[in-house]
């Protein structure tokens, strides 16, 4: 976003196309757009004249943002074959993404939000949204930020483990993202129970492996595939 120019529709869908590629599970790629509450109309309008699509700014939860001065608003999604319910959601407006947008507008560190349903969830799985802010040209302010899909990245993260373990993944070591609930009722410290400790931006999860009485087990053949989880590399991007 730091460039002579406004980041325009073309120019993100070229960018956030290689991190797409080459990490198939991660769910989205996109920016938020800080528009102030005076010139909300004007604003939309100027924007789907810039990108050649209808633009509107709407609110999940309006009760919890109707005292703010400006929206952060999804201008840039990618891919939006997948994403497309959540162009112009207002994310200050949702109360887990809302506490992280907080405070990278504050810091400007990465910050990961707690787990919550996403805008363009179709199913049931639990979403998880790492943003932060960034500054562009022409006074163009926001938050970049990449989401994921528990479940997608579990599944990525276990992906060469044996099917015969059972896994879930926590946050804060207690909020079930993804995964088995027996995982997740299984106290650590007990025997065949294994996790590892995940930082994600200003958040801990932990990734917990049960082994049954009768599952083999090999050392090393435990840890997850950090190499190509988007997980390991949302806050990197």
């Amino acid at each position: 976003f730091e460039g002579e120019h406004p980041v325009s529709k073309l120019l993100f869908e070229r960018a956030a196309e290689p991190w797409l590629r080459s990490l198939p599970s991660l769910q989205a790629l996109g920016f938020l757009e800080q528009i102030y509450r005076a010139g909300l109309k004007a604003r939309e309008a100027a924007i789907a004249a810039q990108d050649g699509r209808d633009f509107h700014v709407f609110f999940r939860e309006p009760e919890i943002a109707v005292d703010d001065a400006f929206v952060l608003s999804i201008r840039f999604i990618e891919p939006m074959s997948r994403n497309a319910r959540a162009l112009g959601v207002n994310s200050l407006s949702i109360s887990e993404p809302r506490k992280a947008l907080l405070q990278t507008l504050k810091s400007g560190a990465p910050v990961a939000s707690g787990p919550f349903r996403l805008t363009q969830e179709s199913g049931v799985q639990t979403g998880v949204v790492v943003y932060q802010r960034v500054r562009g040209a022409e006074g163009q302010q926001g938050v970049a930020f990449a989401t994921l899909r528990m479940g997608d990245a579990l599944a990525d993260m276990t992906a060469k483990l044996p099917r015969s373990l059972e896994y879930c993944l926590l946050d804060q070591g207690r909020e079930l993202m993804a995964g088995s609930q027996r995982c997740a009722s299984w106290p650590p410290g007990r025997p065949r129970v294994y996790s590892t400790s995940i930082a994600q931006a200003t958040r801990q999860w932990e990734l917990r492996i049960i082994a049954a009485p009768d599952a083999a087990v090999y050392g090393t053949g435990l840890r997850a595939d950090r190499s190509t989880s988007p997980i390991f590399a949302a806050s990197g991007m």
